[in-house]
């Protein structure tokens, strides 16, 4: 059996998890016997580390966007997803984790203790609502709605006597209607006064109104947790996700060469030559049967190519989103001594998104707060310096919890756009209408070039969809090596 040897290049967290897939295919890791793919010469990567968007930010990191560095100066100990952070349960990722011994914890995806806060709403504007007086109150007012339209047999519905029966019951149990079918609010609400013991009674709060709930736009965030991307349990990797891509890299057999730009790709039906330049400028080129390329499309549409114009033009379509995040360390954790939030997310209209508390150290001394957002709000933040950024998403947070401001010690922000090498923080899929033809092309090799990655992927964002790209991708390879008799020649991945 005739040999051969691949390079790949990038050390990204799926450029990793693609190193060790080709060497499950070749076994390298757990086959006893090899396929006609039998070694890995080395992964070349564009950055100074490995993990791309699987990184964690500590005390004493440099953190750089285009032209811009910031040094983190939280407390040792503490530390700052800016990428991906949680995983669903049922996710590929969760079986990587168990193989390389990555220790996970349960990450808390909703706390109905946390906060909505609009500042736009004329009628809520500035009132700091908990998820659960404003979740209580929609649920039981659309139980009202729609039981009073199955009383007067208005649903569009064909229900026997006892069908109708056992709907309105459910709808009375859902949203806690009284005898009347009316909603007067429920124990799913906050109290006003608690009595936990002697002669007092406890007190609720009464329920907002109706219309001014969903003229808030309050409802826009219920689907949220609904996704099933986004129910529990989530997990998280405790101490940093990037230890899953450190864990990945632990367990490759071949060195990675750091600071190595692909400068030109050309691919073929014989095979690919890629030009690039090392960490010390010069310019080499390799030659390969195979290629895999999981280069961020915003990056990739930059490189001089000889892909075919329709896939050149999927490239430059695909849309991106802009994530921002801003992570602020405050002196002592006042959400949970003063508001009892442990954990889960608040969620406001202004440019900061969302409020996202730490799930881990619960009763630890100080803690961090991460602000995450994208969209028109995520360019809004990415658009400011970076201190004024970190002033204004204080000044945001300072709005939820006044503490903030008095408590604050320190911050550190990224917006994915402006870092080099990424230039958006992930692929928005089939979200944007003519984005489904263009993933239809990126699915296809040119010549023996492989597109792979996050946004070659049905479930783009998540560190689950580079995992699953990888190991499709991988597979053909394997395949189209195993059937072909032509010279053998390296494997570049590149990124």
């Amino acid at each position: 059996m005739t040999r051969r040897d691949l390079l790949l290049l990038a050390a990204k967290a799926y450029g990793v998890n693609f190193a060790y897939g080709l060497m499950e295919e070749m076994g390298m890791v757990v086959k006893p016997e090899p396929t006609d793919l039998d070694s890995l010469k080395g992964l070349l990567e564009a950055r100074r580390r490995t993990g791309g968007r699987c990184v964690t930010i500590r005390h004493g990191d440099t953190v750089e966007e285009t032209g811009l560095k910031q040094i983190c100066e939280f407390e040792k100990g503490a530390y700052f997803n800016p990428g991906p952070t949680r995983i669903p349960h049922w996710h590929i990722t969760i079986d990587y984790c168990r193989k390389f011994k990555v220790p996970l914890a349960p990450w808390i995806n909703i706390n109905e203790g946390a906060y909505f806060y609009q500042s736009a709403s004329p009628k809520l504007k500035g009132q700091r609502i908990r998820l659960r007086d404003a979740i209580a109150d929609t649920t039981g007012y659309m139980a009202e709605l729609v039981s009073r339209s199955v009383k007067a047999d208005q649903a569009d519905l064909v229900l026997s006597p006892d069908e109708k029966t056992q709907v309105l019951f459910y709808l009375t149990r859902y949203g806690f209607l009284d005898r009347d079918g009316k909603y007067r609010g429920s124990q799913r609400r906050s109290y006003k006064n608690f009595a936990g013991a002697g002669p007092g009674q406890s007190e609720l709060e009464q329920p907002y109104a109706l219309a001014d709930l969903f003229e808030s736009g309050l409802g826009g965030y219920f689907h949220f947790v609904n996704a099933n991307d986004q129910q529990s349990t989530m997990l998280e990797v405790v101490g940093g996700v990037d230890k899953l891509a450190r864990a990945f890299e632990a367990n490759l057999r071949s060195p990675i060469h750091f600071g190595c730009q692909v400068a030109d790709i050309k691919t073929s039906n014989n095979g690919v030559a890629v030009t690039y330049k090392d960490a010390h400028g010069h310019l080499s080129q390799i030659e390969s049967d195979y290629c895999i390329c999981t280069i961020p499309l915003p990056i990739l549409k930059k490189i001089p190519h000889n892909f075919d114009v329709p896939v050149a033009s999927a490239i430059k379509q695909m849309t991106y989103a802009n994530s921002t995040k801003v992570a602020t360390e405050y002196k002592r954790r006042f959400w949970e001594e003063d508001e009892h939030i442990f954990g889960g997310i608040s969620w406001t209209d202004m440019p900061i998104g969302q409020v996202i508390y730490p799930c881990h150290e619960i009763f630890g001394k100080s803690g961090v707060l991460v602000n995450y957002t994208m969209g028109p709000s995520g360019s809004q933040l990415a658009a400011l310096p970076v201190d004024k950024r970190k002033i204004a998403a204080l000044e945001m947070n300072a709005k939820i919890h006044p503490q903030a401001v008095q408590e604050f010690k320190s911050s550190v922000t990224l917006s994915w756009a402006n870092v080099p090498f990424s230039e958006g923080a992930f692929a928005v899929g089939d979200f944007i209408p003519g984005n489904e033809a263009n993933y239809q092309l990126l699915c296809k090799p040119q010549g023996r070039l492989y597109f792979a990655g996050e946004h070659a992927s049905r479930i783009s964002a998540w560190m689950a969809g580079s995992i699953e790209s990888a190991r499709y991708v991988v597979k053909q390879i394997a395949m189209a090596a195993g059937k072909s008799t032509e010279t053998k020649a390296p494997v570049a991945k590149l990124e």
